[in-house]
């Protein structure tokens, strides 16, 4: 090989070791940036941790007082249920209480109707015992005073 080849080689290995050096800078470039970028995304995965950590504790806070609300709710219900027996028993004693109230009522018109019958008797008895008794004094001309 000649001295110019050797001068062009030297030239292509200079421009080829250029190339090698800034590509290597590049690569340098590109690992600090991905380094802090991967120390950022730890950074928020870290956040994140704390986050699940509260919210786990919130979720087990609400566990406790839905358990507990459910307990209250549970208490609630029984109480109420056994009210209602209660107030059943209680209008099933009215009830009866009425249908005794409606017995008394049906004998006390029952009589009434039979004093009204037994007025309305007498009424028209009273009505013939006046006309005999104004026929009687017509026929004997005696006069009837209402004093």
């Amino acid at each position: 090989m000649s001295h110019d080849e050797f001068t062009q080689l030297d030239k292509k290995i200079d421009k080829i070791a250029a190339q090698g050096q800034q590509t290597a800078r590049r690569l340098d470039e590109l690992s600090a940036q991905t380094d802090r970028r991967f120390a950022e995304l730890t950074g928020k995965v870290g956040d994140l941790t704390i986050k699940m950590e509260d919210l786990t504790g919130k979720v087990g806070s609400l566990t406790g007082k839905m358990e507990e609300l459910s307990d209250h709710m549970l208490k609630l219900y029984q109480h109420t249920e056994g009210q209602f027996v209660s107030v059943r028993k209680e209008i099933g004693e009215v009830r009866s209480d009425v249908q005794g109230i409606y017995g008394v009522l049906d004998t006390v018109l029952k009589n009434q109707e039979t004093e009204e019958q037994e007025r309305l008797v007498m009424t028209h008895q009273l009505d013939r015992h006046d006309k005999w008794i104004h026929k009687i004094a017509l026929g004997t001309s005696t006069e009837l005073s209402y004093k």
